[in-house]
């Protein structure tokens, strides 16, 4: 199998805020999920951070960024992405 390296920057395809926390979710609600869309023409369902939610809007770029997230079972790193 091939390696490909994906770009670190794509466009929102779609948001949603996330008021209430999944059962088995290690991030603490209130946040947002997303669809990254990537030059390649791949999509990525991800957390995305941005100022506010009103600062959204479908086409707004954003990069990719690694976090450390405190869960009761110890740290946890994930990728998210970020508004530019």
């Amino acid at each position: 199998m091939a390696r490909n390296t994906a770009c670190r920057t794509g466009k929102i395809g779609a948001f949603s805020y996330i008021d209430r926390q999944p059962a088995d979710a290690f991030i603490a609600a209130p946040y947002m999920q997303a669809e990254i869309e990537l030059p390649e023409g791949v999509s990525v369902f991800t957390i995305l951070e941005a100022p506010s939610l009103y600062a959204l809007a479908i086409g707004r770029e954003a990069e990719v960024a690694l976090k450390t997230y405190d869960t009761p079972q110890g740290r946890r790193r994930a990728y998210v992405f970020r508004t530019l």
